[in-house]
């Protein structure tokens, strides 16, 4: 629920279909059981070892593993049908302009305005972009390359990740009543980067495994806090563009990081690590800056208190 386009119409439909309360607690549900399929899913990526030692070649064994992708998006499809919602009253945005509604109005509701909160997540995600591309297209070619393991081992890897990485989700909400949103956005992130950057001076893949499944624990326990911040303070009419907009920089920027960490790895074998702690660690500092003093509806009543 984080990428692609199902992402913009996902999440404001979950925050409407909850209250403020519970709308982190929602996020966390919807991801403890999207991260448990996950690790079902992890092992799929042994299945090409498996056919290649029944005898198959590589590249057919490939293809199955493709067409068994396909197979479960063709069902994910399928099982979003069904879900209904209410559309918005046309009359609730007829009397604002399309062109300034939302984009520098704030109220009792909206704590920033929509171009500001657009702007800000733009930069904070265009960063968060940078380390991402840094990491994900070339994480599994650095183990390979680092400790000399292949497919059948890194998809075990990844299904310890993903069944580690569930409970957090659920305790996300508690720490978010705890210490707020933005501020377990920030320390959970900050811890998730320094197990990310100690993951380089592992000395084997066991344990470069721990310090990144560590990494990827805490990084989910402060997902559903950030989702659910984003929808909070966002205009109700504008949540969806919100959600598509927001996260566009940083698909951008994540295209381009690959290709300069890919370049550089000739030359610094680490570099996918350190490139995504840094700029990682860059998006975390950003974050707090921007929305330190900005609260979602359900944490302004305390902080007036």
């Amino acid at each position: 629920g984080s990428w692609g386009p199902v992402f913009p119409a996902e999440q404001p439909l979950i925050t409407e279909s909850v209250t403020p309360e519970t709308r982190t607690k929602a996020f966390g549900r919807i991801s403890f059981i999207g991260v448990l399929a996950g690790a079902a899913g992890s092992l799929v990526a042994a299945v090409p070892d498996w056919l290649h030692r029944a005898g198959w070649g590589w590249l057919p064994a490939y293809r199955v593993l493709f067409g068994i992708a396909a197979g479960l998006s063709i069902v994910m499809a399928l099982v979003i049908l069904p879900i209904q919602e209410t559309p918005h009253n046309p009359e609730d945005t007829a009397q604002f302009p399309p062109s300034t509604a939302g984009a520098s109005v704030k109220n009792a509701d909206n704590p920033i305005s929509t171009r500001q909160l657009l702007s800000r997540l733009g930069l904070t995600n265009a960063l968060n972009g940078l380390g991402f591309g840094f990491l994900g297209p070339l994480l599994t070619y650095w183990f390979y390359r680092r400790y000399g393991v292949g497919p059948a081992a890194l998809g075990v890897m990844y299904t310890v990740v993903n069944l580690a990485t569930a409970l957090p989700y659920l305790w996300s909400s508690k720490l978010t009543s705890r210490l707020g949103a933005v501020r377990t956005v920030t320390v959970t992130r900050a811890i998730s980067v320094l197990a990310l950057f100690l993951t380089a001076f592992m000395p084997n893949f066991i344990w470069a495994g721990a310090m990144f499944t560590l990494r990827m624990m805490f990084n989910s326990l402060g997902m559903p806090a950030r989702q659910s911040f984003v929808m909070g303070v966002s205009d109700s009419r504008y949540r969806s563009r919100m959600a598509a907009f927001s996260s566009l920089p940083s698909q951008l920027t994540a295209m381009v990081s690959p290709v300069i960490g890919g370049a550089l790895m000739s030359v610094v074998l680490d570099i996918p690590i350190f490139g995504a702690s840094f700029f990682m660690a860059t998006n975390l500092v950003a974050y707090y800056f921007a929305f330190r003093h900005t609260h979602p509806p359900e944490e302004r009543e305390a902080v007036l208190q």
